[in-house]
């Protein structure tokens, strides 16, 4: 696994390193690589290079701000997943409107970085499954984090998966039962929404979706939907 820290303070580069390599081995097999910059043009060149999938980024950096290298990092990798290091607490909600995966304030360290690396590794298994559906004759996996929402119409059940539509004849209740309920929610009779794509509140009105695209929510579902909403959240996928 490839990770990056981005933070004009060398000390606390190396000081974030040194905790994060402890954590990461004792809760995971993997190797785990992480790269420190003090300066984030080097980032931003050596993050075109590499794939990063996740990324530490102060906000408060003398050359360029956090949240414009945020900008450029969710060009470059859009999939990875990005946790802001802020020196004040009143940057975190001027960060939110990044929608990054999270945040570990400089000033609770000790106490929310265990946390956030247990969330960060439960997001990445979940980004390595998948979903498997046949079309002609061919099998295709579909990673679950790219599944916008799934739709019951007719017959047929179907995944909405960037600008592609996939099809498949099962029942809404089978593919509810056979996805992960910490990141989707049924929302009504005939949707199924990927709470890593809501945007904003969830309403009687319904919900938005990051695409824009705005979706029902049933009036009987409407409290389980943000219960479910506020437990991912607070797991941090």
């Amino acid at each position: 696994m490839n990770v990056a820290i981005c933070d004009d303070d060398s000390g606390f580069c190396e000081l974030l390193k040194n905790k994060l390599l402890t954590k990461f081995h004792t809760k995971c097999a993997e190797i785990i690589i992480i790269d420190t910059y003090t300066i984030s043009k080097k980032f931003i060149d050596e993050a075109a290079k590499k794939d990063y999938q996740i990324v530490f980024l102060d906000i408060d950096m003398p050359t360029e701000n956090g949240f414009s290298v945020a900008d450029r990092i969710s060009k470059i990798s859009p999939q990875c997943f990005l946790v802001f290091v802020p020196s004040h607490d009143f940057l975190v909600f001027e960060a939110i409107k990044k929608h990054p995966f999270g945040f570990i304030r400089k000033s609770k360290l000790d106490s929310e970085l265990e946390p956030m690396v247990d969330d960060l590794l439960s997001a990445c298994m979940l980004k390595q499954k998948f979903y498997i559906i046949k079309k002609h004759n061919n099998f295709i996996r579909i990673p679950l984090c790219n599944i916008r929402y799934i739709e019951s119409k007719g017959n047929n059940i179907l995944f909405y998966v960037g600008k592609e539509v996939y099809s498949k004849k099962k029942r809404i209740s089978d593919i509810e039962s056979e996805l992960p309920p910490i990141q989707f929610v049924r929302i009504s009779r005939s949707f199924i929404v990927n709470l890593a794509e809501v945007y904003g509140v969830i309403t009687t009105a319904g919900l938005t979706l990051k695409s824009g695209e705005h979706l029902s929510v049933s009036r009987d579902r409407i409290n389980e939907v943000k219960q479910a909403y506020i437990n991912y959240l607070r797991g941090g996928f």
